[in-house]
């Protein structure tokens, strides 16, 4: 230990649910209790690195195999001594994991801040990665130690990735280099910016780095296929028979498709510790496109399976004349959510085209090429192909902008719902649109969009 701790404010704590606890109890010998003793007892802020005001969040993996053989290994990189200090507290976990004959992994986070807790930003996604883990892992948890004393404030973020924007030069790559490795510290769990330092550290030929970003890229990509492999617990018939039933269900309405109306709905479904099961839409496409997913609601919303503590699930629904390439954002970092399902795409092309055909006793719908033609044969008007969306609201936002400045209420209100259909993730429209509902004395989204601003701060899904 070093006597840096009495110049703190040392405040540790887990964040440790019921379902957690059981967990820990299960796979660590001396359970949540033990586990928690050890590190607060073992877990110090150098010295060293609070006199160079090294900040960040810590993140470690602890792997079990079948056999019981423990392994672990850091999935960011703050400073070399916090590093030794974590693996001193590390060596006294190793022994105690359990073989349960099952192969199984945990995580966990150390925040170390100088700044007061009420001051430190970005907590909320760790805690909401933390969450995801426990609720959708097979036994995962990123538990949070938050060391903590009153010293100098946080960097501004918002200004760190604007330097960063500036810097990105070919004259001033180390310069964004390491502006980058000073917001990572932070908010080690951003993709973007994972990928971004990859990028750089090539450019520069560092590789201080790559390892631990690697292994952090991975675990994050691996967080979708954990709750992907969880849905088969949480629905009957698992996710095998969930998928093919929501999207067998759903056709793009023609109405719809004839006005033009596509983007993005959602709805969540929250199942309690009684099985009982409760869903409800959070975007508004149109009345169409809505009964589409009423009626796909009605499909699957008996057979989700009750846990100890009530869980929520949001379901994208995306209609498009053709698909919605969705890796880019806003959409890639939304969907990575792991309490966001798969989307499920809807699109003009799915339509079921079928020949009426009078036969003896009446008419019938017979798939195309199927079945006995009566008379002369009848050239099919087939979809039209077409490239997938290119996300882009761009267009439409300088229009809305537009429309703004000469007061053209009504028309600013009609090309945001556009917008919104496109990006229903972005907090700032869902508020504006809100505003203006107000101004024209409307209510047609009101309700929703009060559901879906509640749900986009339980998922931690920022401005976009």
């Amino acid at each position: 230990m070093t006597n840096a701790r009495n110049t703190l404010i040392f405040l540790t704590f887990f964040l440790v649910n019921t379902a957690l606890a059981q967990s820990i109890d299960k796979h660590f010998e001396g359970g949540t209790q033990g586990l928690n003793t050890i590190l607060k007892n073992s877990i110090d802020y150098p010295k060293p690195s609070l006199n160079n005001q090294i900040e960040g969040v810590a993140i470690m993996q602890f792997n079990v195999d079948s056999n019981g053989q423990a392994s672990s290994k850091f999935l960011t990189k703050l400073d070399d001594s916090i590093e030794k200090d974590l693996v001193e507290a590390i060596d006294q976990l190793m022994p105690r994991w359990k073989n349960t004959g099952q192969a199984y992994s945990f995580h966990l986070s150390v925040l170390y801040g100088i700044t007061p807790q009420k001051k430190l930003q970005l907590n909320d996604q760790v805690l909401n990665y933390s969450q995801s883990i426990d609720r959708f892992s097979s036994a995962g948890k990123v538990e949070i130690v938050r060391i903590e004393s009153q010293n100098t404030l946080l960097p501004n973020l918002t200004e760190l990735k604007e330097r960063i924007a500036d810097n990105i030069t070919a004259n001033e790559l180390l310069k964004a280099y390491e502006n980058l490795n000073q917001l990572i510290r932070y908010t080690p769990l951003d993709t973007i910016l994972l990928q971004t330092r990859s990028f750089l550290e090539k450019e520069l030929g560092k590789s201080e780095y790559t390892k631990y970003d690697e292994d952090l890229l991975a675990a994050l990509s691996n967080q979708k296929s954990l709750y992907q492999s969880q849905v088969d617990s949480l629905y009957v018939g698992g996710s095998s028979s969930y998928y093919p039933t929501l999207k067998a269900s759903i056709t793009y309405p023609k109405e719809s498709s004839k006005n033009d109306i596509y983007g993005v709905l959602l709805y969540a479904i929250t199942v309690d510790n009684k099985a009982n099961v409760s869903a409800k839409l959070l975007t508004k496409l149109d009345q169409h496109t809505e009964q589409e997913a009423i009626k796909a609601l009605s499909l699957v919303s008996q057979n989700w399976i009750a846990k100890p503590q009530t869980y929520t699930l949001y379901q994208p629904i995306i209609f498009a004349p053709a698909g919605f390439n969705t890796s880019e954002q806003p959409y890639s970092r939304i969907f990575e959510n792991p309490s966001v399902l798969s989307p499920v795409l809807i699109t003009k092309a799915q339509t079921t085209y079928t020949r009426v055909e009078k036969q003896s006793l009446g008419y019938s719908t017979v798939p195309p090429g199927q079945g006995i033609p009566t008379g002369k044969p009848r050239p099919m008007s087939l979809p039209p192909t077409s490239k997938p969306e290119k996300i882009n609201t761009e267009k439409l936002i300088k229009t809305y902008e537009k429309a703004l400045k000469k007061e053209k209420w009504e028309k600013a209100y009609q090309v945001l719902n556009e917008v919104i259909r496109l990006n229903p993730f972005n907090k700032e429209y869902i508020l504006r649109r809100n505003q203006l509902e107000s101004q024209l004395g409307l209510s047609d989204y009101k309700a929703y969009d009060l559901a879906w601003f509640k749900a986009l701060n339980l998922i931690n899904a920022t401005t976009l």
